[in-house]
């Protein structure tokens, strides 16, 4: 960095060097008394700088330092903003999966110890997670209240999707994604939502979080019944996979939102659900899969198109 010369106010300066940014030069500013010194950045534009200082001495009033000035400042507005750009895909790819503690994340925690609870008192024996269909929590927590529903009514979609609005049991359009059938099925439910959870509720708070996947697993669970037809569905792995959908679209539409999903794993998760749909891996709620994908991806995908709205409005 050198100095080409000094002019009497900052006025002045300013004016100059922002001309200087309309012919890329790129120059600092620093006060010495009752003047200003002009610092000329990079050494293959010294002497160019130093001319142009001259003439500028000579008539600082010309219209083309007002006119290139304004330029500049264009210049300066358009780098300062692919800056920014260039600085949130640095602070997201440095928190790729990162996953905050799950003790500061009282919704998540809630939604596991749920899911746990549910598991043991549905079982016969510590792993037989599940066994208990006909007492205990499951019969509860059914999409379908089972002791008053007729067998006609499960032949008919439009019915068996009223039915529990028709009872007044509400909660039933939430609540199949308590219910898992195997020790292992609710292991691994519950390891994804640990890492899955807190990386959105440590971002959206506590309250939206559980928004959000209440509306997941009112998709996922309405679009089970209505197109897989079995009313003894159950697991949280249709919020599992709208978790993925929302971390996926929020952090593709907006970088600076702190999330990303590798490409690697949306590649593991389109090919476990081609062989869930196959068969390959049991009897597994596959519309539920796919339905929480769509529609968490479909919520993170909106939340980014309002946060980058509001950032440009």
């Amino acid at each position: 960095m050198r100095l080409i010369g000094k002019v009497d106010s900052l006025e002045k300066a300013r004016l100059f060097a922002e001309y200087l940014l309309s012919l890329k030069i790129s120059s600092s500013l620093e006060q010495d008394a009752q003047e200003w010194d002009i610092w000329i950045i990079e050494e293959d534009h010294l002497d160019q700088a130093i001319t142009e200082l001259e003439a500028f001495k000579q008539n600082p009033d010309d219209p083309k330092y007002k006119t290139g000035a304004a330029t500049g400042r264009k210049f300066h507005k358009e780098a300062a903003k692919v800056e920014r750009k260039r600085a949130g895909r640095q602070v997201n790819m440095r928190s790729q999966w990162h996953v905050p503690d799950i003790s500061q994340c009282p919704a998540t925690l809630l939604l596991i110890i749920v899911s746990i609870v549910v598991g043991v008192f549905s079982s016969t024996m510590l792993f037989d997670i599940g066994a208990k269909k006909e007492v205990g929590p499951i019969p509860n927590l059914l999409f379908l209240n089972i002791e008053k529903a007729t067998e006609d009514m499960l032949q008919t979609r439009e019915e068996a999707l009223l039915h529990s609005v028709k009872i007044h049991e509400y909660w039933r359009y939430f609540t199949p994604i308590f219910i898992h059938y195997s020790f292992l099925h609710l292991l691994f439910n519950m390891m994804w939502m640990k890492d899955l959870g807190p990386v959105i509720e440590s971002k959206t708070g506590s309250f939206l979080f559980l928004l959000i996947v209440a509306v997941i697993a009112l998709v996922s669970n309405v679009a089970q019944l209505a197109i897989g037809q079995n009313p003894f569905f159950g697991g949280m792995s249709g919020v599992v996979f709208g978790l993925f959908g929302f971390i996926w679209l929020r952090g593709k539409l907006d970088t600076t939102s702190g999330m990303y999903m590798p490409p690697r794993l949306l590649a593991f998760l389109v090919i476990f659900q081609v062989l869930c749909f196959m068969g390959i891996l049991g009897n597994i709620a596959n519309w539920a899969h796919l339905f929480g994908f769509i529609s968490g991806a479909a919520i993170g995908g909106s939340i980014s198109l309002f946060v980058r709205w509001r950032r440009h409005s």
